[in-house]
């Protein structure tokens, strides 16, 4: 479909592609078999590359996560956040220290939806408690929030604004899954497909549940849903990642539509780079994420 650039890791994460290799990729048919065990893996092995250190959540408690700024700007509404891992994987632990970066850079508290996980919960009533807990945290805010979300949280980020009746200040999608078909090709799935933390051989298991829970929601098909949107919308995009093409394919639709997204790509980093905040260019990328979530309504 489109292009992927030929986009260097920055050394950072070429070590923790190293190490991974070292320690072995994630093992999709064990994941299916037994997700309990595969989370664990999985924070595991952030750990041991350089990551968060965190392990899992059994199932979540609070639903709504308070990350505070330590730098508030009054009048400003929350940051909405909504983290990713395909329905299946992570939790608003592993994400507090990226969450508190885009609080603190964006001079919003941040409010993270720690949501049942799929598929020990049917994806349809994943998306229903995130749709509950957003209106929850919308009608309670003292302004109207800003909604981001990674990943798969970037697409129910979408969802809830296009179809869900959430109404947001602004939109942020930071590396978003938007393609829900498996007849589309994008080239940035054979240059980045395994090895640059979301490994392509799991997206068809992820987008089956999400098509589960949400059969007539398509990104990039032909429904004109940008009415429905924040005038500020705006996704910033990993560059070595396999989602990046869905990303550019995503804002040339809006394009043509005639409704302009903002589009930051982020250079020499993967997928998940969330999940490193003590790495220097991650902390970069999160200021001018967090710049995209905290700038302030005209």
């Amino acid at each position: 479909m489109t292009a992927a650039a030929d986009t260097p890791l920055a050394p950072d994460f070429r070590r923790v592609a190293a190490a991974r290799r070292l320690f072995g990729r994630p093992d999709f048919a064990a994941a299916r078999a037994d997700p309990a065990a595969a989370r664990t893996r999985q924070h595991r092995l952030v750990a041991a590359t350089g990551g968060v250190a965190s392990n899992p959540v059994a199932e979540a408690g609070d639903r709504l996560v308070a990350v505070p700024s330590g730098a508030p700007r009054p009048g400003l509404g929350p940051i909405l956040y909504i983290h990713g891992g395909g329905l299946v994987f992570y939790d608003v632990a592993i994400y507090r220290p990226w969450l508190q970066l885009i609080a603190d850079g964006g001079g919003r508290d941040v409010i993270a939806i720690d949501y049942p996980r799929a598929p020990e919960t049917a994806p349809a009533a994943v998306l229903a408690a995130v749709a509950a807990a957003a209106a929850e945290a919308a009608a309670s805010a003292p302004g109207l929030p800003v909604l981001a979300g990674d990943s798969v949280g970037g697409l129910i980020a979408l969802w809830l604004c296009a179809q869900a009746g959430v109404v947001a200040e602004r939109l942020v999608l930071i590396a978003p899954m938007l393609n829900l078909r498996e007849d589309r090709r994008f080239d940035s799935y054979a240059a980045y497909g395994a090895g640059y933390g979301l490994d392509a051989e799991f997206m068809p298991w992820f987008r089956a549940l999400v098509r589960e829970a949400l059969p007539d929601f398509d990104p990039l098909g032909p429904e004109p849903f940008a009415a429905s949107l924040p005038e500020r919308t705006a996704v910033a995009s990993p560059a070595c990642d396999l989602l990046a093409d869905e990303a550019a394919a995503f804002a040339g639709l809006m394009a043509q539509r005639g409704s302009p997204i903002e589009r930051l790509v982020l250079a020499g980093l993967p997928h998940d780079f969330w999940l490193y905040p003590g790495f220097a260019p991650v902390r970069e990328a999160s200021r001018r994420v967090a710049a995209l979530c905290g700038a302030a309504a005209d």
